[in-house]
Order: structure tokens, then sequence, then C-alpha cells
């Protein structure tokens, strides 16, 4: 008989003579290995009966028969590898006869290669009881792999297969192919990915050989979205701060929670609100140095990575500032010029350090930087030095940073402008203004010969109390106080309100400016008036303002109304008031934090 060489599910016709005198049995003993005996192709000789696995002679007598043949098919039904099956009986064992048969053995050679290329069938082998076919495997896809809230794979699906030596293979990817190979005479297993993504929901893995597959319907499913780390904006990474109680500001998911930790006190934990925008003012001061804080936000998805900041506080500075002299400085239209100036003192134990100073000329004096001709634009500090400064483009204001006051605790620095009066400059009594970081005040008192006030008006900063503007919050009204010196009633005068430089302080609120100066007489009668707002919006002009001083020891009083704008800095400021030719700050203005949500 014919010994074929059986790749992984073939199968092959065996056909066997069957000598005069001769029954025929087949049989597959434990020794057979992977073949077996296809039911219903047994094929006896004509006039004997298949039963079974064998064939029987007419009348059951075997010794009294002329032979013939015996054929049947058998196959492969191992899955891989080659097995060469040998034992008693081989493979196949043909039994002849009755009672103690001869047996002779036929070895088939089960081998799993697969000339023409073509893997005939297929199996999944994933155990999830799913129809397969033998030939080919593919691993289980993996149990949830999900894509994030923006559709990106948090990890790739790999699908792996494997078929049959010298075989070829494609995998499908909801429809698109991902892999095709073609394998040696060993066998190959190779993976796809699903690299892409598919969104949410269900996708269809297909591994396909030859002209059978196999089709995998999985669905990924979405995992939490944890929220990612919120953004620290202020204090900036490295900075130095000089506020042991800083308001921390950052960004954040809208509706989450934001817990806040620094060293020295309880982490603090608040809303983060619709606008996303989020501020933390620690319950205790910071100490002196070095600090790392730390905030995550969390969401019903769980908790962010940390966010840190890493900045350095100092011990915040304290120190007033007040006007020079005496005594006065006095100045002659058209003559030489004088030097105006504060004096700053340290009330603390740490040095001021550098802080920004600007100084505003008067409106409406006649005053000018240096003299005609040789304008000067430098700030001197008393055993420092002399610092250039930045003008203004209306030419009202110098502004000079990284001005260094060295002071040691109780000591003083004492810094001075140069000045002159024009040559048609009117005679009075008037004061530069100076901002020195946070705080502000007059200079020393400047008289421009030739000054006869009269009636004598005197005018000063309105309060207490200090005007408090929170950053974004309500309207506040600083203004100054007339007093009437003389007998006469005062007549009336031109009145201009200039705001403190670079302090974010705006005329009224946001889409409604008010640019209206209210004077209140000792009686209780107000009077409004309307004011030209300068070309840079700093300063409003009021002509014609009736002081409501009737006569000696009379007084009243002027205000404006202001705000501070929501990204306005914590400062201690002031407004600069000049009524006539007297000039004076505000009632003080102290800019808070907006409280937080």
């Amino acid at each position: 008989m014919n010994v074929p060489t059986l790749k992984v599910g073939q199968s092959a016709r065996v056909t066997v003579s069957i000598s005069p005198g001769s029954a025929m049995y087949v049989h597959f003993p434990a020794g057979g290995g992977g073949i077996e005996m296809v039911p219903g192709t047994l094929s006896c000789p004509v006039g004997w009966t298949a039963s079974g696995v064998g064939c029987a002679p007419p009348g059951g007598n075997s010794k009294q028969h002329s032979g013939g043949q015996m054929s049947v098919t058998v196959r492969n039904k191992e899955l891989y590898g080659t097995y060469d099956r040998s034992d008693t009986y081989g493979g196949l064992a043909v039994n002849r006869g009755f009672g103690s048969p001869v047996g002779k053995g036929y070895r088939f050679r089960v081998n799993g290669d697969d000339p023409a290329g073509q893997v005939e069938s297929l199996q999944k082998v994933s155990g999830d009881n799913r129809e397969g076919y033998p030939g080919t495997q593919l691993s289980p896809v993996p149990e949830v792999k999900a894509l994030d809230k923006s559709g990106n794979p948090i990890k790739d699906i790999t699908v792996k297969f494997t078929i049959d030596p010298k075989g070829t293979g494609s995998s499908f990817i909801n429809g698109q192919l991902t892999d095709e190979r073609k394998t040696d005479d060993r066998g190959q297993s190779w993976s796809t990915y699903l690299k892409a993504g598919p969104t949410v929901g269900p996708f269809t893995v297909t591994a396909s050989a030859g002209s059978r597959s196999v089709v995998f319907n999985e669905r990924v499913k979405a995992l939490p979205q944890v929220p990612p780390a919120p953004v620290i904006t202020f204090p900036a990474e490295g900075a130095t701060v000089y506020d042991p109680r800083p308001t921390i500001l950052g960004t954040g998911v809208p509706g989450a929670m934001l817990t806040l930790s620094y060293p020295g006190g309880a982490p603090i934990s608040v809303q983060i609100p619709a606008n996303g925008q989020w501020s933390v003012t620690p319950a205790s001061d910071l100490a002196a140095g070095p600090v790392t804080l730390t905030a995550v936000q969390a969401t019903t998805d769980g908790s962010s990575p940390q966010a840190r900041r890493t900045f350095t506080v100092v011990a915040p500075a304290s120190y007033e500032v007040a006007p020079g002299g005496p005594p006065d400085v006095l100045l002659t239209p058209g003559g030489p010029a004088g030097y105006p100036g504060v004096v700053v003192t340290n009330t603390g134990e740490a040095t001021i350090g550098e802080r920004t100073v600007t100084v505003v000329l008067p409106a409406g004096t006649g005053l000018q930087w240096g003299v005609a001709g040789r304008p000067d634009h430098q700030l001197t500090v008393l055993d420092v030095g002399v610092y250039p400064g930045a003008l203004s483009p209306d030419g009202s204001t110098l502004t000079f940073d990284g001005v260094n006051l060295n002071a040691p605790a109780n000591g003083q620095n004492v810094l001075w402008v140069g000045v002159s009066a024009t040559a048609d400059a009117l005679p009075g009594d008037t004061a530069l203004h100076f901002t020195v970081g946070d705080h502000a005040s007059t200079s020393t008192p400047v008289r421009i010969s030739g000054s006869v006030i009269s009636p004598p008006v005197s005018v000063e900063p309105g309060g207490p109390p200090d005007v408090l503007l929170e950053q974004g919050g309500p309207t506040g009204y600083p203004g100054v106080k007339l007093a009437n010196n003389g007998n006469a009633p005062v007549a009336p005068l031109t009145v201009t309100v200039a705001l403190p430089q670079d302090t974010q302080l705006r005329w009224g609120q946001p889409g409604d400016p008010d640019h209206q100066l209210t004077v209140l007489d000792a009686q209780g009668t107000t009077t409004v008036y309307v004011g030209a707002l300068s070309d840079d919006g700093q300063s409003l002009t009021f002509e014609g303002v009736d002081p409501r001083l009737s006569g000696l020891g009379s007084s009243s009083v002027l205000w404006v109304a202001v705000s501070a704008a929501a990204d306005a800095a914590p400062v201690s400021t002031s407004l600069l008031f000049s009524v006539g030719d007297q000039a004076s700050g505000s009632t003080p203005v102290n800019v808070l934090p907006a409280p937080a949500d």
C-alpha cells in the first residue's frame, strides 16, 4: 500500500489488497498517534459486508472467497509538528483472518508542512469557546485596553497569531490589513497592533489564512480620565517673594477640588471656579528662605499628579516714606534747578533691598525736569548712587527700576530729583509725588518765588480710614481735605487728579468709567464736576471748581471714584491732587488680593 506524508488536517485514501481466504479489519491502536480513520469512508469488495472498522467476507467464511481490495480514508488530526509513528502495529494495523490474527503495520509520516503554501484551516485557542479551525491560533485580545478622553490609546492592543510552516496569514483590524506574513518550514508567530486606536466601543479583529478566517468582536472601554496636574502661575519658579503669606495663583479644571500643601501649615482645599482660575492664600506665614509648594486637583475620575513650585521668601521689609526737608525747595521762574525728594526710613530688621521708584511732576505748575535745554532724568540716592529714569510719553513721570535702598534697621535713605520752574511758571507752593515700592509720599515742599496765595488754602490727604480696593472689586473714593486759612472766600480753582503709575488703578469701573469730582462742604452740600481725561488716561482736569471755602476756618472735602483691576498688584499708594497751586497725596489707597472663591 502507499505510505503518504500527511500535513496538518490532511487526509489520504489507503487501499489494501485482500488475499484469498482472509478477512480484513482496520485498527488504530494507541500507538497510532495522530492517524485516524475518517468515518463513512470504508469500502469493501463486492459481496463483502462493511462492519465498523473492517470488511467481512460473504457468509462470514473467509476461507471460501477469492479476495479483493479494501480502501479507507485516514487523516492527520495533529495540530503541529512532525510525527513518525512506528510500533507493534505501526500507525495503521490491518488484521487478516480470525482467532489469533497476523498483524501487518503501516507507517504514516505526519508532517505539519504545507507544500502548496495554503493553510486550509484555522483555530482560535483563546479559551473563550468560540468556533475555530485547527491550524492557526490567535491569542486573546487583552481585557480593557482603553482610550483616554482625548481619543488617544492608553496602550496598544496586541493581537498574536501563529500559522503553519510555509503558510501565509493575514490580520485585519476593522477591515484594514495590518500585517501579512509567509512562514518558513518551522512555522512563525507574529503580532499586529491596534496602533491608531479605535474609538471607544466595538471593533473587529480578523485572522485569515488561505480560504478560512476567524473573526473576533471586542470592545474598547474608556478608562476614567484622571485630570492633569494643575498649573501654578504665581509665584514664578525661582522667584523672590517679599510677602510671607503670598496669594498663590494658578489654573485648573473647572469644578475640580484643588488642594495646596505648603510647609508649616495644613493643606488648603478650594473648588476651582468656572473660569478655571484659582487662588489660595496660606493660613500661616511661610518661613524665610526657599519654599516648595505642591498642588493637586481631583475630580470624580481621580487625583492629578502634583504640580510643584519653589521660590524664595524674603522677610518683608518695613519702611516709611516721608517728604524731604526742611528746608523747602525754593525755585525762581526761569532760574536754576532745585532738588526736592523724600526720606525712606527702615523701620524693620531686614534691609529694604531694591525697589521701583516713580516720581510725578504736579500738573499745571510749570515745573520741568532739570532746566531748560538740559533735562535731568536722574534719581540720586545719598551714599548709594545715581539711577537713570525712563520718561513717560507725556513727560510728567520718571520711573527708576532696581533702586537699591540699603539702609540698615532704623536707618534712612534720602532720594531726590532735579527740577526747575519755567519762565512762565505761576508762583505758588506745590510738591512732586514719589512712589517707592508700594509706599507713596509727596516730596519736599516746592515754593515758586513770588507766590502770593490769596486767600491761602491748605490741602492734605483725606481720611482716615484708608481706601481699601479689592482686585477686580468695587469702587473706592480717595480724596483730599481743604481748609481756608484766610478771611475771604476762595475763588474757583483748577483741580487736577493723577493716578499713581504702574498700579492698575482705573477711573470708576470697567465699562462704566467715572470722570467726576465731588466737592462736599461743611454744611453737607455736594457739587459734582466733570473732568477732561488726559491722552494717556492717567489724569483728570477739572476747571472752575468752587472749593466751597467761605471764610477763615471753613473746610471742604474733594474726592474721585477709582477701582483696582483684577490683575492689579497688591500695593499701598495714593493719588496726587493738585488744587490750584497746592498739591497733596490723597487718602491712602490699599489694593488687596481678591478673596478666594
